[in-house]
């Protein structure tokens, strides 16, 4: 029998009592986000970076301006310096808090040996995470943040329809829609950063609902079936394949990443009952969805590891600059109104630095 466990002020009431706990608090290291933002530590809240103009280190107008004949003075160069801009940036320090009686405390850890107060830690680190993945999304997924550096798929494949009717039958209209839009992505970010970012360093991040889409395609399909990733995926072996709804973990030479945190956007919702009842937030009244948007995608840069040094020159897309701990967890314990309070403190700037290096995709489905 299922028991229910409310706290109503400093009265906690756990029938049934056992020591089988039911909670979804995700780990902080299993968010996707860590694998394609680069985190940058800074050593002030406030900071600044050169974005260097691409266009010079390319530029050959004509092979004369740097001709040099025998007898003539060598060309000076006058017209060669590199524009290049100071970029500001400022951290942003957040607090995600929690505070619980005493009685609850002592009460819980009496019957069933649980502590109380790391359950709401965690509760609060989920949350940090949950906020900075959304803040992620909205970013990236944000067309007017990328200038020039961003399409609807239907215009990259030349026509070919979006990524939910993709095909392998080059009879369809939609033959390799997604291989198409990927690869006229990539020769924009070739383009754009003179072939310095290459096909390995890229990440495509979708959301569930569009890798679902995707992974019914008989183009996804068949590129699995024929792929190296098909042994894993019958045998169960490679668990990745179900995170990823029947997407490969790589497809075309890009690494594929599943965005699949969600969100409540609800205030919690209790009955008038006694005792009240909670409510949990409904998904078909999209009161729980996905932090990433259904139909858009973004192929973005992420080299090197997750750390980024700080000063160094990145390619990476997508950079988050902190200040001090990445996430900070501490506990004060008031013996006067008997509580804990705790908090989950953060401090840090998402940044799309490398610009020229990433692709907003949209009307994927």
């Amino acid at each position: 029998m299922a028991s229910q466990m409310q706290y109503l002020g400093a009265r906690s009431v756990l029938p049934d009592i056992s020591n089988y706990v039911i909670g979804y608090m995700r780990n902080a290291k299993r968010f996707p986000i860590n694998r394609y933002a680069q985190f940058v530590e800074t050593p002030l809240t406030r900071g600044a970076y050169w974005y260097i103009d691409p266009d010079q280190p390319v530029r050959i107008v004509s092979d004369a301006e740097y001709a040099w004949a025998d007898g003539a003075k060598r060309p000076t160069g006058h017209t060669e310096q590199i524009p290049a801009e100071l970029v500001e940036f400022t951290t942003d320090r957040r607090n995600y808090p929690w505070t619980i009686g005493d009685m609850a405390v002592e009460g819980i850890e009496e019957f069933s040996g649980h502590d109380l107060r790391q359950w709401h830690a965690q509760m609060a680190t989920t949350k940090a995470m949950t906020n900075r993945t959304n803040r992620t999304a909205v970013a990236l997924t944000t067309p007017g943040n990328w200038g020039s550096n961003t399409a609807s798929v239907n215009t990259l494949n030349g026509g070919a329809g979006n990524w939910a009717n993709a095909s392998s039958d080059p009879s369809s209209p939609n033959y390799l829609a997604i291989k198409k839009s990927l690869m006229a992505a990539y020769n924009i970010i070739t383009l754009s950063t003179n072939a310095v970012v290459k096909l390995e360093d890229l990440r495509l991040v979708i959301s569930p609902t569009l890798a679902t889409a995707m992974g019914n395609t008989s183009e996804v399909y068949d590129f699995f079936k024929y792929g190296p990733f098909a042994k894993g995926a019958q045998s169960g072996s490679d668990r990745d394949v179900g995170g990823l709804r029947g997407v490969p973990p790589e497809m075309y030479g890009v690494e594929i990443v599943v965005e699949d945190t969600p969100m409540v956007n609800i205030r919690p919702n209790w009955s008038t009952a006694t005792p009240p009842v909670y409510a949990a937030a409904s998904i078909s009244s999209g009161q729980r969805v996905f932090c990433w948007p259904q139909s858009t995608a973004v192929l973005m840069a992420r080299i090197g590891g997750i750390e980024g040094p700080y000063g160094a020159p990145s390619f990476s897309t997508y950079q988050i600059y902190f200040y001090g701990a990445p996430l900070q967890v501490e506990q004060f314990h008031e013996k006067k109104d008997r509580l804990t309070e705790g908090h989950v403190s953060e401090n840090f700037v998402e940044v799309i630095a490398a610009l020229a290096s990433g692709f907003c995709m949209t009307g994927c489905m």
